[in-house]
């Protein structure tokens, strides 16, 4: 039986988009105490974005495939021979300048 290779290649570009501090990695001791959800280094936001982006694609897919009506192991096949490729140029931060607080005293 031949193999037949379908392969398909999908670019996105976003723009507009707020970045969430997570998919965001700092060294700096500092700044990671003053933004507790930022990730500690390049490759744990890297393992976040993939970790975001692989699972909204399989959910999606997974959608669209019941939408059609396709059964659980046709749609379970699919999903199994997907490979996803991720582009992403992470963002470090290297300096953070937080609004001030307001006293909490001046609001009684």
């Amino acid at each position: 039986m031949e193999k037949i290779d379908f392969r398909s290649t999908r670019a996105f570009t976003v723009t507009g988009f707020t970045l969430p501090v997570a998919m965001v990695y700092t060294e700096d001791a500092a700044i990671r105490a003053q933004l507790s959800n930022i990730a500690s280094s390049r490759g744990a936001a890297q393992a976040l974005v993939n970790r975001l982006v692989i699972q909204t694609v399989l959910d999606v897919l997974e959608s669209q495939g019941r939408s059609a009506l396709l059964p659980d192991a046709v749609i379970s096949s699919i999903l199994g021979q997907l490979t996803i490729n991720i582009t992403y140029e992470l963002l470090e931060c290297k300096k953070v300048t937080l609004a001030p607080m307001m006293d909490r005293r001046a609001e009684r």
